[in-house]
């Protein structure tokens, strides 16, 4: 008894489909323009760009790939409280988010640091 998904191929490292999962900076740069409340510069931007960039930037699927990809979650975040008071977060991570680690930090401690 076999089902149709035994075919199915695995395409989360294929280059075509690095941009699926997260954001790209043009991406980035569009939602700050179109959520902010407040006219936003281009000298503003860029400066908000590079802190994004230095911390929620790094993404990238492929090896193949060009672009690397901004955590979705995160961007969304810190975006939540500048597009209203043209300033991030007091935090950098999310909270909701930080379960997430502890649950990595045990499969790694399972494994004792070897690949899976």
């Amino acid at each position: 008894m076999t089902s149709g998904f035994n075919i199915a191929s695995d395409i989360t490292m294929e280059e075509d489909f690095n941009e699926m999962m997260g954001f790209t900076e043009d991406e980035v740069r569009s939602i700050i323009r179109e959520a902010a409340k407040f006219p936003v510069s281009e000298n503003d931007i860029n400066e908000l760009m590079d802190v994004l960039a230095k911390n929620y930037n790094g993404y990238s699927f492929s090896k193949g790939a060009m672009k690397r990809l901004y955590n979705s979650d995160m961007i969304l975040y810190y975006l939540k409280t500048y597009v209203d008071k043209k300033k991030g977060p007091d935090s950098l991570i999310d909270k909701n988010i930080a379960s997430d680690y502890g649950k990595l930090g045990r499969i790694f401690e399972m494994t004792n640091g070897t690949e899976i």
